[in-house]
């Protein structure tokens, strides 16, 4: 077991191991009694959701919109773990395929360009999936902390009577703990999938680059790269199918958590709870939008690879084959929020723009509503 592959594996039991124990998953392989409790995840978010909502709906003044920032927290929360349930077979799928890249070639040439460019991919998986579990690490501390020192932003929880504060504290404390745990593996499992479609890429552009040496493998060489291409874009397919509703509740809600989040700080600029919101939010966008646009530009760039090479000097069946990956390369891909908008740096600058356009309608609404009040 070669070491980048220990790497990946330790990466994916863990999130494995943490996914089967928070979504109830093992419940599976138990009697049919006890696969109830495979709707305790449901339960869990959609009761935080609806104790947002109700502490929104109760608040006043600038409370409301901090309010709001729990309870679209939450419906992303909520939103996730319903999607984390229903495509849980197709999640796991994707990781096979990710095991079956470490697996070693036939052709000595091919191992290695493997071999090199997943070693880089562990060390950007490493790095991403630290920064990110601190962000999030970051942003949990601050809101425990926050609702303890301002018991009335506490968020209402069903079944738990308003005056018991300390058992609402405790039970938000479960919630967002649990809720942070869930967003941390979905994030986690859909930047690890997304490097790994970028270095798949990559291995494709080395691969066509090395048809231009001289090789008495050149047919089984081609061979490999028409398939390996047409393997990327059917599993890019099942990964875009697999987080199709996260990155439409992710982008709806990061816009509304930032236009909130850039007004309240534009009233208390001292406040380190909605910097860490900021940070968290900011961190997710710039991770989806940053892996969108690589993953188009590689896409985009195999296209440019087949034209430099020696195709003319190539036999007339080789030629037909890189002209038909060719025709295949020409549809670019790219992450696409409902199907429709491409998670893009356009996107990001885009987002960016309309929160801070939003944000300041809305604080001159929190300074108005303050006056009359």
């Amino acid at each position: 077991m070669s070491a980048e592959y220990k790497t990946f594996h330790k990466m994916v039991k863990l999130i494995n191991t943490t996914t089967r124990i928070s979504l109830f998953s093992w419940t599976k392989e138990c009697d049919w009694k006890f696969r109830i409790l495979r709707a305790l995840p449901v339960f869990f978010v959609v009761t935080s959701t609806v104790g947002s909502f109700l502490l929104m709906w109760n608040s006043e003044g600038s409370d409301v919109v901090f309010a709001g920032i729990y309870a679209f927290g939450y419906s992303q929360i909520a939103l996730t773990v319903i999607s984390m349930l229903l495509n849980e077979v197709n999640v796991e799928k994707l990781f096979q395929w990710l095991h079956q890249l470490h697996q070693k070639r036939d052709i000595e040439e091919i191992s290695l360009i493997f071999h090199l460019h997943l070693q880089r991919t562990q060390k950007f998986s490493w790095l991403f999936l630290r920064i990110m579990f601190y962000t999030f690490l970051m942003t949990w501390m601050s809101s425990i902390i926050y609702t303890k020192l301002y018991k009335k932003i506490t968020p209402r929880i069903p079944f738990i009577l308003q005056e018991n504060w300390l058992f609402r504290w405790l039970a938000n404390i479960f919630s967002s703990t649990y809720g942070t745990i869930n967003l941390s593996i979905n994030e986690g499992s859909m930047i690890l999938i997304g490097i790994y479609f970028i270095e798949s890429f990559n291995i494709l552009s080395d691969l066509i680059g090395k048809l231009n040496e001289s090789s008495k493998n050149k047919q089984e060489h081609l061979k490999f790269i028409v398939q390996f291409h047409v393997e990327v874009i059917e599993e890019f397919e099942k990964y875009c199918e697999a987080f199709f509703l996260v990155f439409l509740v992710q982008m709806a809600t990061i816009v509304i958590i930032l236009i909130l989040t850039f007004s309240l700080i534009m009233t208390s600029s001292t406040n380190m709870m909605y910097y860490s919101v900021i940070a968290t939010v900011m961190l997710q966008l710039t991770l989806f939008c940053f892996c969108g646009q690589i993953i188009h530009n590689k896409s985009e760039r195999i296209f440019t690879d087949l034209y430099q090479t020696k195709w003319y000097e190539m036999e007339l069946k080789e030629q037909k084959i890189l002209l038909l990956m060719m025709k295949m390369s020409q549809r670019s891909l790219g992450i696409k929020v409902a199907g429709m908008y491409d998670i893009n740096f356009v996107m990001f600058m885009q987002v960016l723009k309309v929160s801070f356009s939003y944000c300041t309608i809305l604080y001159t609404l929190i300074l108005n509503i303050e006056f009359v009040i």
